[in-house]
């Protein structure tokens, strides 16, 4: 792929971006397939012999071994194949990993953690890299996700220099006071474990209101339980958990349905059947 967007010279937005693809068959493959045409530079590995199953099946073959569902989800990819099974596998894998901005994966619960690459692991690596990168100096970590922003606080601790600052905190600071709004009647919102748990729950607040001229945070509000991937693993705990809220969620007719870290956003879209989305995004529309 050019590194240029068709008939310009403008580089394309994710030019000098490393992805790590340990993903196979759809959904992992075409979110890389995006980043990559977005000029990532994605690294696809793929196990010896037959490599992704998809290149084998998912439509006819139009020339060559490989189908076509394969190549409309792989395309501007590089691929490597690896038998992650063996020791001198994983310390490849290992070694892409530390190298890459983004590692992308779709196997089971605790299979990367088998192979070498699991929290543990990859917890010292990141608090290295950031040590490493920053020499000693007083450095604001903005993330996107409540959970990562706790998660990495955590992760952080011995690091003093590093301050971990969550989006929502980091905009009610620097950037509300400078928007111009288009406000709407009312929002639902869906505070976050994380959001609670670091105290930025009024900042939260403050960018709800900031939208909307009635929040809505619903009496049983409370954790939905989809916890990282457990949700989709087993769909009946956020189910469970999320039943009353739910319930006066559906009785209600709001504009935006928001929240702080996709993951929740998810979860509660599925318990509500209403699209839960970033706080920031809603945001960013309502100010254009």
């Amino acid at each position: 792929m050019s590194p240029s967007a068709p008939g310009t010279k403008r580089p394309l937005p994710l030019m000098g971006v490393k992805v790590l693809d340990v993903s196979q068959v759809m959904a992992g493959p075409y979110s890389c397939m995006l980043l990559a045409d977005m000029g990532a530079d994605v690294i696809k590995v793929e196990p010896p012999g037959s490599g992704d199953q998809t290149r084998g099946a998912m439509g006819f073959k139009m020339k060559g071994p490989d189908s076509m569902g394969f190549l409309n989800m792989n395309r501007n990819k590089r691929s490597i194949a690896i038998n992650l099974k063996s020791e001198a596998g994983k310390a490849i894998l290992f070694k892409l990993v530390k190298e890459a901005d983004i590692l992308v994966e779709n196997y089971r619960p605790g299979v990367m953690k088998r192979l070498g690459v699991g929290y543990e692991v990859m917890s010292k690596a990141v608090t290295g890299a950031l040590a490493k990168v920053t020499k000693g100096e007083q450095v604001t970590i903005v993330t996107d996700a409540s959970s990562c922003s706790g998660g990495l606080t955590e992760l952080l601790a011995s690091q003093p220099h590093l301050r971990v600052v969550d989006s929502v905190q980091y905009v009610e600071e620097n950037i509300l006071p400078k928007l111009s709004i288009i406000k709407v009647r009312s929002i639902a919102l869906h505070p976050t474990c994380s959001t609670t748990a670091m105290g930025i729950n009024g900042s939260l607040t403050n960018l709800a209101k900031a939208i909307a001229d009635e929040v809505f945070i619903p009496e049983n509000w409370g954790c939905c339980a989809f916890a990282g991937d457990r949700g989709i693993t087993f769909p009946e705990l956020t189910a469970s958990a999320t039943l009353e809220q739910a319930n006066e969620i559906k009785a209600r007719e709001d504009s935006f349905h928001i929240s702080a870290n996709r993951t929740c956003e998810i979860g509660m879209s599925k318990a509500t059947g209403k699209k839960y989305r970033h706080i920031i995004e809603v945001l960013e529309e309502l100010s254009r």
